[in-house]
């Protein structure tokens, strides 16, 4: 029991993966540094060291001699795993990076057919189907991301319900609707691609705003007090959701315990699917939170609707 456990916590370098660390030491204290010899307050286990070296080494972002290559250059810039770093790199080179983002995304998350398909006993699994490429699952994660994209963009049907009919979580679409706006966002800090390019071909900036006869910066200045406002809001509606949900939690039951349930139960969507003014203000919570951190229109030329044609599927495979 208690007796058998460890009186500190392992610190975390011990216990992390060191390819981005390992790359960001050599690109700030110069690609000569060694880590096996850099002072460090905690020093990592010898060999998590050498693995990651030698990992870098076959990723091709350092030499032989354990230096930067370009590649690796590139990667030490990117904020992101070493192994989505590298994808977004070489896709960039095609063109390709919108996709790549998505991709990207949806390797990064859990899979978002992780629920059973819900409605008829055939009819969810069927059009489960609709989404599976023969290219692989991260194609297939691809294609029922940028459906629900569509679906959420067209706003003609309730995308939780989609969802469920579908057999997909919601929750991992969002968050891989979230990384795919920061992965966009690494690779134009980064240089990769120019601002607001995200992969698409209009000139809108990436915010669905067509700023070609915007010289006075007008419309930018309007999206961003927009913006504003919905972060205000989308606070707001946190803060009053936990007040909430901290009064329903510690509402006393019937036999004089702590009653109500836990707010993180992993049925908790299926509970709220009762109509009803928490149900709604879920809806609308998500919405917000879903407008303010996500971009659809640029999201949606990202994901190019899940088609890619023969070629940029094949570059897309090599590179994965």
């Amino acid at each position: 029991g208690y007796a058998r456990f460890q009186k500190n916590t392992p610190p975390e370098i011990s216990r992390a993966n060191l390819q981005g660390l390992v790359l960001q030491l050599k690109g700030i204290a110069g690609g000569s540094c060694d880590p096996r010899t850099f002072p460090w307050l905690e020093p990592p286990p010898r060999d998590a060291l050498e693995s990651a070296t030698w990992s870098l080494r076959e990723h091709g972002a350092l030499t032989s001699a354990e230096t930067l290559t370009p590649l690796g250059s590139l990667l030490a810039s990117l904020p992101v795993d070493v192994n989505a770093g590298k994808l977004l790199v070489l896709a960039s080179l095609f063109g390709l990076t919108g996709p790549a983002t998505s991709l990207a995304a949806a390797l990064a998350v859990k899979s978002p057919f992780a629920r059973k398909p819900g409605g008829s006993a055939g009819g969810g699994r069927e059009a489960r189907f609709d989404f599976e490429s023969p290219h692989g699952d991260p194609f297939t994660a691809l294609t029922a991301y940028a459906r629900w994209l569509d679906v959420r963009d067209a706003r003609r049907e309730n995308s939780r319900k989609w969802c469920r009919r579908m057999g997909l979580e919601e929750q991992r679409l969002v968050e891989m609707a979230k990384l795919q706006r920061q992965f966009s966002n690494a690779c134009e800090g980064s240089g990769l691609t120019r601002k607001g390019g995200g992969g698409g071909d209009d000139d809108d900036g990436g915010d669905g705003v067509d700023r070609r006869g915007d010289r006075g910066g007008g419309v930018e200045r309007g999206r961003r007090s927009v913006l504003r406002h919905k972060r205000r809001l989308l606070r707001d509606m946190q803060r009053a959701r936990e007040r909430e949900r901290g009064r329903r939690v510690l509402a006393p039951d019937g036999d004089g315990g702590a009653g109500g349930s836990d707010p993180d139960s992993d049925d908790d969507e299926n509970d709220r699917a009762v109509k009803g003014p928490t149900t709604g203000f879920e809806d609308e919570l998500r919405a917000l939170d879903l407008a303010v951190h996500v971009d659809l229109r640029a999201a949606r030329r990202a994901a190019r609707g899940g088609a890619l044609g023969r070629g940029e599927t094949s570059l897309m495979k090599a590179i994965l």
